[in-house]
């Protein structure tokens, strides 16, 4: 109640004459807070299920729009609109600007991504198999920022300096990619390990990556694992179980991905992706603000 009251003074203070929300605890006041004022409320849902804020705001919002078809099912048919999820429109821009951390190699470019905050078990699956990955890929490793527990790309940096002098250039890790060298790597990468976000996901179907997917597997209401499902469905990634993830499965699953490069990314280029999110998100929103007035 405190909250709610303290998000009611911020709308009254800022007066606002539309709410955009995407979910996520915090932003349950604020919605709340909006009804209390009948200020037109939208909310969008990433993933492919609703979460428990999106599921109340819901309630409260004239639209909701969601990423996925199979999330219409789900709400009011009037109430409910399939406008995709925003994607940096950065990555979609040719980039010619390749790292300058990153060695000219002639060997397949493997994006590993475990988040901001990394993945431990990711990491440590990937500093087991190293030593075999090198001789077939060139391996960049956005490995996360450092905690006070962890301080992966320093403990990985060792890992690759044990590896033979001709090898080292095939590993390269780093905390986190800029939008510039991440725009890079998605139009010059072959194959991504990565988590199953819902960011992560469509920015893969929009950039026509080819994936092996490692879904977290306590994410709330199982939402990774069935981002991952979705795109293992439309034959454009992988799917390697976190309980299933040691050295020997990645290394057997990336054999077989890498067979199945041309026609993953034949796959993803079939898929029908929503256009012009933003701007349908920005049309729900005049609409509601006419409608409210």
């Amino acid at each position: 109640p405190k909250v709610i009251y303290q998000a009611y003074q911020l709308l009254v203070q800022q007066q606002p004459q539309v709410v955009l929300s995407f979910g996520g605890y915090v932003a349950v006041p604020i919605a709340i807070a909006a009804w209390f004022l009948n200020l037109p409320i939208v909310t969008h849902e990433q993933t492919r299920t609703l979460g428990l804020a999106n599921r109340l705001i819901s309630w409260l919002a004239r639209y909701t729009a969601v990423s996925f078809q199979h999330t219409l099912a789900t709400l009011e048919p009037t109430q409910a609109k399939l406008t995709g999820n925003p994607v940096r429109s950065s990555l979609k821009q040719q980039s010619k600007t390749r790292p300058s951390w990153l060695a000219k190699t002639r060997q397949p470019i493997l994006m590993v991504m475990g988040g901001n905050q990394g993945s431990k078990i990711i990491n440590q699956t990937i500093a087991a198999a190293l030593p075999k990955l090198v001789q077939d890929w060139q391996v960049v490793h956005q490995c996360g920022n450092p905690t006070q527990k962890n301080h992966y790309q320093q403990e990985l940096t060792k890992l690759q300096m044990q590896l033979p002098d001709h090898q080292q250039q095939y590993y390269q890790v780093r905390p986190w990619f800029t939008e510039l060298e991440l725009a890079w790597l998605y139009q010059h990468a072959k194959l991504v390990v990565s988590r199953a976000g819902a960011n992560t996901i469509w920015e893969l179907m929009t950039m026509k990556m080819p994936a092996i997917l490692i879904p977290l597997p306590h994410a709330r209401a199982n939402e990774q694992q069935l981002n991952a499902r979705y795109l293992a469905d439309q034959g454009g990634a992988v799917l390697l179980p976190q309980s299933q993830l040691e050295a020997k499965t990645l290394l057997t699953t990336l054999t077989q991905a890498k067979s199945q490069l041309k026609l993953m990314r034949e796959n993803l280029a079939q898929l029908d992706l929503p256009r012009q999110t933003s701007a349908q998100i920005y049309q729900l929103l005049i609409k509601a603000l006419d409608e409210s007035s």
